[in-house]
């Protein structure tokens, strides 16, 4: 299920990553699971100077997702977890790798 979320910078002035619908199936943490599950969060990253880029990053990809200008983000954590309370909207963490 999508859920909305708020804007925020993840990088520098220079570049703008925003975060948009992110989709939780991660098995709740009062809860035991067969399958932990998995989130996906879709980032919409702008270069300076750039053209926007929708990407969806994914707990169980291999590795980062490379955009068109080079830069690689990496999905770290969507924080609040399944099963504790929402204290706010979705927060997801992204690594950010300059080319």
């Amino acid at each position: 299920m999508g859920s909305p979320a708020s804007s925020e910078d993840l990088a520098d002035d220079a570049d703008r990553q925003r975060l948009g619908d992110v989709e939780d199936s991660r098995c709740p943490s009062n809860a035991s699971c067969v399958w932990q599950g998995f989130v996906v969060a879709k980032i919409e990253a702008t270069p300076k100077g750039g053209t926007a880029q929708v990407v969806e990053l994914s707990s169980l990809a291999e590795g980062p997702v490379e955009l068109d200008d080079g830069h690689r983000l990496e999905l770290v954590s969507v924080m609040p977890y399944p099963g504790t309370p929402p204290p706010h909207d979705p927060v997801a963490t992204v690594f950010v790798t300059r080319p």
